[in-house]
């Protein structure tokens, strides 16, 4: 997966993780016609600064695909719970952007 070094309003529509050295990670989302990206905790950003970088567009699996099937299966077999039981929800947020990164990283 490529790091973008160039401002938000040069990315192409999708999410992305935002890369700054000896900080972690955080997932952000740019949108069609906007000029900046918007992180997960309502902030939003139109610069970037050097060394830092947007790595993707992350894979966006849809609700059945066999990567979601297979995540989702991953998740029930390790935590001994429905994923649709909606006590796991903090859970499964964690685990979704884990196995995003570990497949973005593959």
């Amino acid at each position: 997966m490529q790091c973008h070094d160039v401002k938000p309003s040069d990315l192409a529509p999708g999410v992305y993780w935002y890369v700054v050295p000896a900080r972690p990670a955080e997932i952000c989302e740019k949108r069609d016609g906007e000029d900046f990206v918007r992180f997960t905790n309502g902030g939003r950003q139109s610069w970037v600064r050097d060394g830092e970088g947007f790595i993707g567009p992350l894979f966006s699996p849809s609700k059945d695909s066999a990567a979601v099937v297979e995540m989702q299966a991953a998740f029930e077999k390790k935590y001994q719970r429905d994923w649709n039981d909606p006590a796991g929800d903090e859970m499964k947020a964690i685990w979704a952007d884990a196995w995003a990164a570990a497949k973005a990283a593959a």
